[in-house]
């Protein structure tokens, strides 16, 4: 899965960076989950203000250092967290699962899955405990961080209002068990996924059936495909990508409180929870083209 690196190093988006200033490099504190990460906080905001949170997870071989020039052009105040995988890959980069599906060991793959998006969720959580966050935070990556986007979005909905994956899928295996009715419940986070249509890494058919499964599920997924794209971020997925996260930095979802749990079979008209963020980003990538 190709490093975002070589791009990241452009001159023009080195310039840009110079308007998100990185606030903090930390590890997450809980017992046996610590994770490094960087914080960057964007548009010139304070470190201290209250912010939406945007978690970006690199992909293999990548590094939260290079990952987050791809969010430099982020016009809105957000906070973004960008984690740094637990496994050393190549040279200078990271791994958030040591192995590839396929390679003769997918039960290990999808244990890795399933267990650095435990670490991931609980570093958000510490984070929102710690941090002055408005509204629930929203997950995004690409390549190996496009699973975790996903992995997150099923494994941990009550993390996250939102998951941008770029160029990932769901392994079956972890896919979310069926429900009742295919309508789109409340309390489950919004995915929207982008995936280049020449992708020979993670072919976009794994992405399609990911998300025609969560629709099944209840959540409300859609998957945006991008022609004579490989395995990497084109210009269009990049611009659709800001925008999806400017649109959940400007209307962010509630937190809904720990008494209230959701009612699978009610209704948000209003759009207030995460049922109705995906209008909004649709609109909002729509809008902005």
């Amino acid at each position: 899965m190709r490093s975002l690196r070589t791009a990241g190093r452009s001159a023009a988006l080195i310039a840009v960076l110079l308007c998100a200033a990185p606030v903090a490099r930390a590890a997450d504190e809980a017992p046996g989950e610590a994770l490094d990460y960087i914080e960057v906080v964007t548009a010139d905001a304070e470190a201290d203000a209250p912010l939406p949170m945007i978690v970006a997870v690199h992909g293999l071989g990548d590094r939260p250092e290079s990952f987050q020039l791809l969010f430099a052009r982020l016009d809105v105040a957000a906070r973004v967290i960008l984690p740094r995988g637990p496994v050393g890959y190549g040279e200078d980069g990271y791994s958030w699962f040591p192995m590839r599906r396929g390679s003769g060991d997918d039960d290990g793959f999808v244990r890795g899955v399933r267990q650095s998006a435990g670490r991931v969720a609980s570093l958000v959580a510490t984070l929102v405990a710690k941090r002055p966050t408005v509204g629930k935070p929203v997950v995004t990556g690409f390549s190996q961080g496009g699973i975790m986007s996903f992995a997150l979005a099923t494994l941990h909905p009550e993390t996250v209002a939102a998951a941008v994956p770029v160029a990932g899928f769901l392994p079956q295996e972890l896919w979310p068990e069926p429900t009742a009715t295919v309508q789109p419940q409340a309390g489950l986070p919004m995915v929207l996924a982008l995936h280049g249509e020449k992708d020979g890494v993670i072919p976009l058919d794994r992405a399609r059936w990911t998300v025609e499964v969560l629709k099944t599920r209840g959540y409300k997924a859609e998957l945006r495909s991008y022609p004579n794209v490989s395995h990497t971020v084109s210009r269009d997925m990049r611009h659709d990508l800001l925008n999806a996260l400017a649109a959940a930095a400007e209307e962010p979802a509630p937190v809904a409180p720990d008494s209230e749990a959701p009612d699978p079979e009610a209704s948000d008209p209003a759009g207030a929870g995460s049922a109705g963020l995906s209008g909004e980003l649709r609109a909002v990538v729509a809008d902005r083209r």
